[in-house]
């Protein structure tokens, strides 16, 4: 609940929408979490601005609050959770009113600096990884083809809490992130592995997306 709050993402909502995803991982329709491959140049660089992220992000959580839930969203949360959904959507904007009054009150914005702004920054790093996660790979519902593994250095595997190990996550997904460096010599033959990390990922997304406007 305090992650989902530091980072505008509702804990309950997440829980099932991410549960989706791993039941129909890149199937168009059904992954409520897919990111469709850009059809351009322009739409490469604009989801990784972060910018349609978090326009998309802060409506649902606005349309939560109102007690409203799209089609899509309908189908994957239970009916008996409709209003927890609506209430955590109600209770984080609240703490968020809070918050705001508190520092325009004391004239204090380091919040504002130490988090908000940090944030924003971050987003677009965030999308730059989670682009690599199956974006350019089939549409099918097998895990070993619709899934990258990057093999990407201790930082990058420190920031993203081993979540470059994709595949393996998808695979088991109760494995701790802890464990997944582990898991991956047991799956590295049965899955696809980018050996060059995410740049070589990003690199076959836009050669993707060239190939389209050829």
């Amino acid at each position: 609940q305090i992650c989902g709050l530091v980072i505008l993402l509702p804990h309950r909502f997440f829980r099932y929408e991410h549960c989706d995803h791993h039941t129909y991982t890149q199937l168009h329709g059904k992954d409520p979490e897919m990111i469709p491959l850009p059809q351009t140049m322009m739409g490469y660089f604009w989801y990784l601005s972060a910018i349609p992220y978090w326009r998309a992000k802060l409506t649902e959580v606005f349309r939560h609050a109102q007690g409203e839930l799209n089609d899509v969203e309908l189908r994957f949360i239970p009916k008996e959770e409709y209003v927890s959904v609506y209430w955590d959507a109600r209770i984080m904007l609240s703490i968020y009113a809070m918050i705001l009054i508190g520092m325009a009150v004391t004239g204090w914005w380091g919040l504002i600096w130490y988090w908000g702004i940090p944030m924003i920054l971050g987003e677009p790093v965030m999308r730059f990884i989670r682009m690599t996660e199956h974006v350019g790979r089939p549409t099918v519902a097998q895990m070993h083809a619709n899934t990258r593994t990057n093999i990407v250095s201790l930082p990058w595997r420190f920031l993203c809490w081993n979540m470059n190990y994709h595949a393996e996550h998808h695979y088991v997904s109760s494995v701790p992130f802890h464990a997944l460096p582990r898991l991956h010599e047991k799956l590295k033959d049965h899955i696809y592995v980018e050996r060059g990390g995410y740049f070589a990922a990003h690199r076959d997304i836009l050669r993707q997306i060239l190939a389209r406007q050829v």
